[in-house]
């Protein structure tokens, strides 16, 4: 009898976290809005094509810098992100001067992992760049921090310690950004060429799972550019922070859950500061899995997050992409190894892997 109590009290309770999931995002309309997109400056991108700083830089309605460019240096923290991050590099290694890579021994949700990129450094596809890579392996596992957002806050911290040890002064660019928040080459180099002030967000094109699935709306604010010295270290680590309403429009790509293997969404799932979403072990079979990543669905079955009934329905309708002209270089210069990345990877890739 105690063992159907307690079955009935869990079901309860799933659908009680359910039921109310669902009525607070279908009514959301009804009763929220909006404030945080209306306050966003965007700066169209005309990129760098023109040229010449003192021509491209007033399209935007700035300045060419004088004297030097500010060296720059991009930031990242790394999980398992090895694809992402072996495109970021090829991306970004014309304008950056150090990429500062922070791994830990534990996820988010202080759970032990495998640490995975000290092996890889040294591979054919990390070894061109190896000399402009800081790795720095840090152990916050025992430290006395909630899971979850503390644990990831307290490695963006340790990534400013290491980007000061890797070299950075006061006046260089400060790139801060998720693996999975890729900025495009030319973005960058307008940034560094250009007096933008002190702090821009990117505007970036919104994907899950490949570049073949676009999520609306299409373009959300994700990294952050800033110059070191302008604000104190801790600040520089508050991408989410307002203190700036400035943002460069098309400025790259966030592809969200792009990973090559079924394991490593579930370990997402798992390991990440979402892992509260989890309303159901279904979520994590395989073959559910799989099911969501050919049809561009939520992972954790959620419902968007909409302030209007016109933008609900454009997010729950998933349009896949027809082309590749879209996707950064070198994904479409090796079709074939980042294949789970193109447009129409759930019949050439996911069905057979």
């Amino acid at each position: 009898m105690i063992p159907t109590v307690i079955i009935l009290a869990v079901v309860a309770a799933l659908n009680a976290f359910l039921i109310f999931h669902y009525v607070t995002h279908l009514t959301r309309p009804l009763w929220d809005s909006d404030t945080e997109s209306t306050r966003w400056k965007t700066v169209t991108n005309f990129g760098t094509k023109p040229g010449d700083p003192e021509l491209y830089c007033p399209l935007h309605g700035w300045a060419a810098r004088s004297g030097p460019a500010p060296r720059v240096f991009d930031v990242v923290v790394f999980n398992m992100e090895t694809p992402m991050l072996e495109i970021r590099l090829n991306e970004l290694d014309v304008v950056v001067d150090r990429f500062v890579v922070i791994e830990a021994k534990c996820t988010f949700n202080r759970q032990p992992k495998a640490t995975l990129l000290a092996d890889h450094l040294d591979s054919d596809e990390f070894r061109p760049f190896r000399a402009k890579i800081h790795y720095a392996l840090v152990d916050i596992c025992n430290d006395d921090l909630e899971p979850g957002f503390p644990v990831e806050d307290a490695m963006r911290s340790h990534a400013i310690r290491e980007t000061r040890k890797a070299g950075a002064v006061d006046g260089d660019l400060f790139i801060f950004s998720d693996l999975d928040e890729l900025p495009r080459l030319d973005s960058i180099k307008l940034l560094r060429d250009c007096d933008f002030g002190s702090r821009i967000h990117l505007q970036m094109d919104n994907y899950r799972y490949s570049f073949g699935f676009p999520v609306y709306p299409e373009l959300t604010r994700r990294s952050t550019v800033s110059v070191i010295g302008r604000f104190p270290d801790k600040d520089l680590v508050a991408r989410f922070r307002y203190l700036t309403d400035a943002m460069l429009g098309d400025a790259g790509w966030h592809c969200s859950s792009c990973f090559p293997t079924v394991d490593m969404v579930r370990q997402k799932m798992l390991g990440y500061s979402h892992s509260d979403r989890i309303h159901s072990q279904h979520l994590l079979d395989e073959d559910e899995i799989r099911r969501k990543i050919c049809m561009g669905e939520d992972m954790f079955g959620f419902l968007p997050e909409a302030f209007t009934f016109h933008s609900m329905a454009c997010q729950m309708r998933v349009v896949p992409k027809t082309g590749n002209n879209h996707v950064p270089d070198h994904v479409a210069r090796n079709p074939t190894r980042f294949r789970f990345l193109l447009p129409g990877a759930c019949d050439a890739y996911w069905k057979h892997s």
